[in-house]
Formats: C-alpha cells, sequence, structure tokens
C-alpha cells in the first residue's frame, strides 16, 4: 500500500510538471470525490501524451433523436436524470455503445429506450476481452444509486452483450424496480452480461407482453435487505416469457430466490430449465385456444408461494404439461424455509389438459384448498390422458390425489405418503385410475 501510494504521488506530481493541463481535467473530478486516485493519474498521463484525447465531465441527459455511438475515449460517459433514445418514425435513434465504454450514473439516473410514439435502439455489444460497464458515479459504490436500464414497448431490435450491469435498481415501483426493466418490449437480446447489485431485482418484466431472449449471463447479488414492495430477485417475470430463459444462465444467489414466476397463463409452447436456483411460483395455467405444451426439464424446482396453484387447460383452451424427471427428480415444493402442510394448493388437470405426463416428479406440501375441485396434491378432471410414473405424492393438507366427475388417470410406481386425509379420493364411479400404485395407498369412493 506504501508502495502504490509513493508511486501514485510521483506520477501525479510527474503529470502536474510537464502537462498542459489542469485538475479539473482529472478522472478524479469526473468521478467527483476531490481526489486523484492511481487510475484518475495514469488517465491524465495518457492525456498529456497524446494517448487520449481530453474529455472532462461527458454528460448525456435529455432525449436522444439521432444516431450517436459512444467510444472508450469519452470514457467515463456519465448520465444525469433521465437519457431517452427516441427518435422519429419509422427508423428512430439507435445508440450503439462500443466495447470498453464505461458508462457512469449519477444519483436516480437512467436510461429508457423507446418513447410514446418514437421508436429506439440499444446496441451495446461488448467482447469477451472488452465488455461494456454500467455503474454508479460513485468512489464507494451502494445498491440503489441510480434507476434502471428501461427497455419500453418502442425499443426496437436491441441487444446487450458482454456487459456488466451494477449498483443500479434504486427506484421501487411497479414498472421500474430492477436494473434492468422490461416494458411491454420485444425482441430484445441479453447475452454473456452480468447483472448484479442492484436495490431491487435484476431484472424486472412489468407487463406479460414483453418478451427477452437470455443466455449465458449472470444474474447475481440483487437485493438490498430492505423491505421492497417490488421484489429482490434475480429475475421477476410473467409464466409466459419464462420460455426466454436459457439453460445456460446463472441465478443463484440473489436475495429473495433466482427466478419468480408471476401470475399468469402460458399460451406459448416453451421450455422451463434446470437453473442453479429453484423457480419461486405464483398461479400458473397452461391453455391456449390452439393448444400449447409446457415442457419440464429434468431436475428442475418449483417452490409454490402461499396459495398458489399450477393449472394445466382451461374453459376451451386446452394444455399440456410433460414433466420427465427421469434424469432427476422434478420438485413441486412450498416456498418455506419450514415447510407445512397445505401452504399451496397443488396441480389440477382440468378437463381440457391433454396427454400429459408426470415421471419421476415429487409433489409435497400441497392440497391447501379444501373445495370441491381441490382439496389436494393433484387433481385429476380430464378424461384425455394423464399419465404418472414413479413419483411420490405426500405430505398434502387433505388429499394425495383426487378424481372428479370422470376424471381418470394412468398410475405406475407412484407412492403416496403422509397425507391427511386418504391418498386417493374418487368421486364417482366414471372416475379413477387405472394401472397400479406403489404399495397400498388408502381410498376414498365408490
Amino acid at each position: 500500500m506504501q508502495i502504490k501510494k509513493i508511486f501514485q504521488l510521483g506520477l501525479t506530481l510527474s503529470i502536474l510538471c510537464t502537462a498542459t493541463i489542469s485538475l479539473a481535467a482529472l478522472w478524479g473530478d469526473i468521478n467527483r470525490d476531490e481526489k486523484i486516485g492511481l487510475a484518475e493519474a495514469i488517465y491524465a498521463l495518457q492525456v498529456s501524451s497524446g494517448l487520449k484525447p481530453q474529455y472532462v465531465n461527458e454528460t448525456h441527459t435529455g432525449t436522444l433523436t439521432s444516431n450517436e455511438t459512444w467510444t472508450p475515449n469519452g470514457n467515463p460517459h456519465i448520465i444525469s436524470g433521465t437519457l431517452t433514445i427516441a427518435g422519429d418514425p419509422p427508423n428512430g435513434a439507435t445508440l450503439t455503445i462500443q466495447p470498453g465504454v464505461e458508462v457512469w450514473f449519477e444519483e436516480n439516473a437512467s436510461i429508457e429506450i423507446g418513447k410514446d410514439n418514437s421508436p429506439g435502439t440499444l446496441q451495446a455489444l461488448g467482447s469477451e476481452t472488452s465488455g461494456i460497464v454500467f455503474t454508479s458515479n460513485q468512489s464507494s459504490k451502494t445498491k440503489g444509486w441510480w434507476d434502471y436500464i428501461r427497455f419500453n414497448e418502442q425499443a426496437v431490435n436491441c441487444r446487450m452483450s458482454y456487459c456488466n450491469i451494477e449498483y443500479g435498481g434504486g427506484y421501487d415501483n411497479w414498472n421500474t424496480a430492477g436494473n434492468v426493466v422490461i416494458y411491454k418490449a420485444e425482441n430484445v437480446i441479453v447475452k454473456n452480461c452480468t447483472i448484479t447489485k442492484s436495490g431491487t431485482n435484476g431484472v424486472f418484466f412489468v407487463d406479460n407482453t414483453g418478451f427477452v431472449t437470455f443466455s449465458d449471463n449472470t444474474i447475481t447479488g440483487n437485493g438490498d435487505n430492505e423491505n421492497k414492495n417490488y421484489g429482490r430477485y434475480g429475475i421477476s417475470l410473467y409464466a409466459d416469457q419464462v420460455r426466454g430463459i436459457d439453460v445456460t444462465n446463472q441465478v443463484a444467489g440473489n436475495e429473495l430466490g433466482g427466478v419468480y414466476i408471476r401470475k399468469d397463463t402460458v399460451t406459448n409452447t416453451a421450455t422451463w430449465y434446470n437453473l442453479d436456483a429453484p423457480y419461486i411460483v405464483g398461479d400458473v395455467t397452461v391453455a391456449d385456444t390452439n393448444g400449447v405444451t409446457l415442457t419440464l426439464k429434468a431436475g428442475t424446482q418449483f417452490r409454490f408461494i402461499e396459495g398458489s396453484m399450477f393449472e394445466v387447460g382451461a374453459a376451451d383452451k386446452p394444455g399440456t404439461l410433460v414433466a420427465d424427471g427421469t434424469a432427476g427428480d422434478i420438485l413441486f415444493t412450498g416456498h418455506q424455509t419450514v415447510k407445512t402442510k397445505g401452504w399451496w394448493n397443488g396441480i389440477r388437470f382440468n378437463s381440457t389438459a391433454v396427454n400429459c405426463i408426470l415421471k419421476n416428479c415429487k409433489v409435497e406440501y400441497g392440497g391447501g384448498y379444501a373445495s370441491w375441485n381441490s382439496a389436494a396434491n393433484v387433481v385429476v378432471i380430464t378424461q384425455n390422458g394423464t399419465d404418472i410414473y414413479d413419483s411420490d405424492i405426500s405430505n398434502s393438507e387433505n388429499y394425495g390425489m383426487k378424481f372428479l366427475s370422470g376424471g381418470t388417470a394412468n398410475i405406475e410406481d407412484t407412492a403416496f405418503s403422509t397425507n391427511n386425509l386418504e391418498d386417493i379420493y374418487i368421486y364417482d364411479n366414471n372416475s379413477g385410475y387405472t394401472g397400479s400404485p406403489a404399495g397400498s395407498p388408502s381410498i376414498k369412493g365408490p
């Protein structure tokens, strides 16, 4: 540390003796800490020797209405207030950020892409060897210092790769709670980025109509231990948007969890992958007029919030669930540290559920809603083919499994245990199961 200080002092004195720039031009002044650090001194030396042009407090704010490119020579690029990228239709305005650029946000600052009828595009394409940094303009950085990068409905063909986005998420509001906010934007691609140290969520979807493709990202360290209203998850989104999350993403290590799936209907055929942290789930329905299939990959864990339910099929809208945990059990359980029976309501295969599979699945601690069409970990109403193999149905507040209104399923080698009422409830002679469950489950019914 002493050697560093001596080197810093000598280098700074050398600069002051030979350079024609003033102290106001030093990086330290840009950082507004009234100090000349080692990095600041090196930058000043580069300016004085002609290796870099002199850029001081280059601040961006207001509305960018024409195309613009930011280069590393302008580092650091300072955002003050809100910078909006929005030009005249049909092409709008494009901000291109080159590899190696650093973007520093003042307190409560933000970037918005697209506004009203004015399209906007952000192309922040770093490289593996030269990334792009979005961070706070602080010497000692704190979570939530700046607000967000928000892709609005008018955002067009936006891309971010090899970006480090940190210390945002400062505005805890229904449409702004994250480092990155998606507000109805379509066709946004985020790849090879690190999204971290948000005061709220890493990524927050405001509406269930936006869609982003995520791959090879690390989304971790988000949330600041305060009582925020809109979450401190890695990603908070709606069920139909989960299809954009590739298996290559890492989402562990956020305050409240990795991916929070808010109440929604899955209307696009999708695969949900086994990530490095469980999904936290609200009410989910898999159903569409033209039919839709949701595939759950082996090893995936779903932890349901209190009172939630997973439904397959809805009125006149077929749905299919394929949950094959052969290569690793798929877990459906309550989102609790100490688990209690009846915390969530269970899985329900409605009359329009078609060709569904539960294989090597564990369904536990459900059965929380004591009504005629639930009150079980698994409820079957459909007659359109449901196969349950090699699974474990346990710890229901009511029944383990319930067959209603002619509902049928084929059950093979599936165990039932520690359910408060009978393991299997059969409503009438037209409902029930074929096959051979494991052991001798208790049965109530005709």
